[in-house]
């Protein structure tokens, strides 16, 4: 139960998700799990390097500094966690995809 409630507050809250993830997903996304993790750890990079250009282009605005400095650590946090899970796996980031 108390995983149900987490779920749903997770959906409506954080995610704004309008419907429910199919459960389904769980079973095509373990079928290509190293495509998915790479394809996350890409996202999570691109969203770490463009807080940071961001910061760099508008220097003349602080605020952006102070706004995305901390988006900046949260995403490479989350790629570093990406990368520790391609590694247990024994999988290798590889090219990008384009």
């Amino acid at each position: 139960m108390a995983q149900q409630d987490w779920q749903e507050r997770t959906r409506q809250q954080m995610l704004h998700l309008q419907l429910p993830t199919d459960p389904r997903w769980v079973d095509v996304a373990l079928m290509s799990l190293e495509d998915i993790l790479v394809d996350h750890a890409y996202c999570e990079q691109k969203a770490a390097t463009s807080c940071i250009s961001l910061i760099i282009n508008f220097h003349d605005f602080p605020e952006v500094e102070e706004v995305l400095t901390p988006v900046v650590a949260e995403e490479w946090g989350h790629f570093e966690r990406v990368m520790e899970k391609l590694k247990a796996r024994g999988f290798r980031l590889g090219a990008a995809q384009r």
